[in-house]
């Protein structure tokens, strides 16, 4: 299992997180010695390429929310964000957040013109 491209950052204490795009068309989140997250069964083209799409995701993740998160809440961190890019009431960026610290989108206007974020 060969790695493609290997990009490395640092999360909020500090400690080297690595995202490994593999030929297989399987993508890793993690530190240096633990895979914390595992995209699997991502389109592999006749080319041996993985999709463009599930590519840009990841490092969309990886660049702006992973590196505000610590190691231990990157499987949280990217269960939330995929929850935020289906979310439809608001952007991606405040989603995220929302999600991630609990709250839940509620109807406030008819037809979901308003909502509020309330507490779990």
């Amino acid at each position: 299992m060969a790695i493609l491209e290997t990009y490395h950052e640092s999360d909020l204490n500090g400690e080297l997180i690595t995202l490994d795009i593999h030929s297989t068309g399987k993508i890793v989140l993690g530190t240096r010695f633990d895979s914390l997250v595992t995209i699997r069964n991502v389109s592999v083209s006749n080319f041996g390429s993985v999709r463009n799409e599930a590519i840009s995701t990841a490092l969309n993740f990886f660049k702006n929310f992973a590196v505000l998160l610590s190691a231990n809440d990157l499987n949280k961190g990217w269960q939330m964000y995929k929850k935020a890019l289906k979310s439809r009431i608001a952007d991606t960026n405040t989603a995220f957040w929302q999600y991630f610290d609990g709250y839940t989108p509620r109807p406030v206007g008819r037809k979901w013109q308003v909502i509020e974020w309330v507490k779990c």
